[in-house]
């Protein structure tokens, strides 16, 4: 047992920094793209590599036929101090048929005390029994890039979905 959790927090922690990496890299190449727009300014703190980064966890369900819900909460440290946090989103019409239930893990790219409130996300969902999900959060008002959480997850179904929800943190 204990070598197989070994196994899925490794798996987990590669695809982590694979999907933070992925995002980065788009955020890159839109603003190299337009260098001088509210995107690209935002998100300085990506193009730069000037941020530190804060090690979350947790567990996100999602289910939906057409018409979803989204919930994601867990912990995070920054080494400094420790947080909790929660995304809530629910929405459609969207393509999404599913039933999902997985722990997730990722980084927070800013101050996670600065991010209370709504937020923008991109969620990518898919497979059988076990299959792969991301979750990316950004601001609302200039798209500045929060961070990415990654996840096995265990269930059925797909999703792409794009929207607003609440995200709240709070220090422990």
């Amino acid at each position: 047992m204990a070598q197989n959790q070994t196994a899925v927090s490794s798996a987990l922690a590669t695809r982590s920094k694979a999907a933070l990496d992925a995002e980065i890299a788009k955020i890159r190449s839109a603003a190299s793209n337009a260098p001088t727009s509210t995107f690209a300014q935002a998100n300085q703190h990506v193009q730069n590599n000037s941020f530190a980064p804060s090690a979350c966890g947790g567990t996100l369900e999602t289910a939906g036929f057409i018409w979803w819900t989204l919930s994601c909460t867990g912990v995070g440290t920054d080494l400094s101090s420790a947080y909790t946090f929660s995304f809530d989103a629910s929405g459609g019409p969207d393509w999404d048929v599913s039933l999902f239930t997985c722990e997730v893990a990722g980084t927070f790219v800013v101050d996670p005390s600065t991010i209370s409130g709504q937020a923008n996300f991109t969620l990518a969902i898919g497979g059988v029994e076990e299959g792969a999900v991301v979750l990316s959060l950004y601001s609302t008002d200039n798209q500045t890039f929060y961070g990415t959480l990654v996840g096995l997850a265990e269930g059925v179904g797909g999703a792409g979905l794009s929207g607003s929800g609440t995200l709240s943190v709070s220090s422990t």
